[in-house]
């Protein structure tokens, strides 16, 4: 009896993960005197073979924060390569974690230039 109890539980969180992929749209911002905005919003494209799906990240904010990027995610990162326009520089590539799964609230970004320089990890949190 406990031995179906744990397989239906098992069962039943698997399928709440699975519901819970859909929680990484949405708008991000975080505390920094800058106080840049994230928005990721699903592109409509067919499912990508290596990935759960295809996104559009959109950074919004004074100066630094203006930039967009296209990205792949897969469980609980988003990666994507970045496009910024003059006179900021441009940065390379962008990986987003959920810090505790997809349904978490935070996520961190590492930005990589595209001369290779790792620029500092920014904690955001979902509005």
């Amino acid at each position: 009896m406990i031995k179906t109890k744990s397989i239906i539980l098992g069962c039943a969180l698997m399928g709440v993960t699975q519901l819970s992929m859909a929680e990484i749209p949405g708008t991000y911002t975080n505390d920094a005197k800058d106080a840049c905005t994230l928005t990721i919003t699903p592109i409509e494209a067919e499912a990508p073979l290596f990935g759960d799906g295809f996104w559009l990240i959109q950074s919004r904010g004074p100066a630094s924060c203006m930039w967009d990027s296209v990205g792949i995610s897969h469980s609980t990162e988003l990666v994507g390569g970045t496009i910024s326009l003059p006179p900021l520089s441009p940065r390379g590539f962008v990986q987003l974690k959920w810090v505790f799964g997809p349904a978490s609230s935070q996520v961190d970004m590492q930005q990589i230039g595209v001369d290779g320089k790792l620029l500092p990890i920014i904690s955001y949190m979902r509005q």
